[in-house]
């Protein structure tokens, strides 16, 4: 999906990519449009004044919930966001609302999803529970898959930058070019050959 200037009032497509310069910069865009999605009022959304826009921004509305990196038992946050926690997700994502009309489902610092995470996650994305909208939040969205950031609208805060493709990624577009440029579809086939067996990381910011 594109770039899109997104404000509160506005439709919420079911998966947006915040593109922030800090996590809580994204945490708290996120916060605008959650409340939105769920506010019961009338007019502008989120009106602010409705029981579910208070539930949001006190952080305790039960169809509005945060998805993060767990805790380990010294109470540090955990390197990625498992996959066991995206099928999680997916079980309570077919459950209806508690109480408002849509679930919103905030994904902090979802570029940490390991690459399991992300491949059950892009399920989710490409066949959506009907009424969920999901919140992807990032400082890094390079790192999340190609296929992750085609199925979400993107929403890019000031101050915003995307990942510069790494050396590697760099690299393997460069001979890939030069390949096609030969018009040698032999050497084409050798590059391929040679490249079949890249990360899937480097894979996405070459595609990217």
């Amino acid at each position: 999906m594109p770039e899109i200037e997104l404000n509160t009032g506005d439709r919420i497509p079911h998966a947006c990519l915040i593109c922030a310069p800090s996590a809580e910069a994204a945490l708290q865009k996120a916060k605008e449009l959650a409340a939105a999605a769920v506010c019961s009022g009338t007019g502008k959304k989120p009106c602010g004044i409705c029981r579910d826009c208070r539930k949001v921004e006190a952080g305790v509305h039960p169809d509005v919930v945060t998805i993060g990196r767990l805790a380990d038992d010294k109470g540090k946050k955990k390197q990625n966001i498992t996959v066991d926690q995206i099928r999680e997700l997916s079980a309570d994502a077919v459950v209806l609302p508690n109480e408002a009309a849509r679930k919103v489902y905030i994904l902090d610092e979802a570029e940490t999803m390991n690459p399991a995470a992300q491949n059950a996650a892009l399920k989710l994305l490409e066949e959506p529970p009907a009424g969920v909208v999901f919140l992807l939040c990032a400082t890094k969205p390079m790192q999340l898959l190609a296929t992750v950031r085609s199925r979400c609208a993107t929403v890019k805060l000031a101050g915003a930058e995307a990942d510069a493709p790494s050396e590697e990624a760099q690299a393997l577009a460069s001979g890939y070019l030069k390949a096609v440029n030969t018009l040698d579809l032999a050497q084409l086939f050798r590059w391929c050959s040679q490249n079949e067996g890249i990360d899937a990381q480097t894979m996405a910011a070459f595609l990217g």
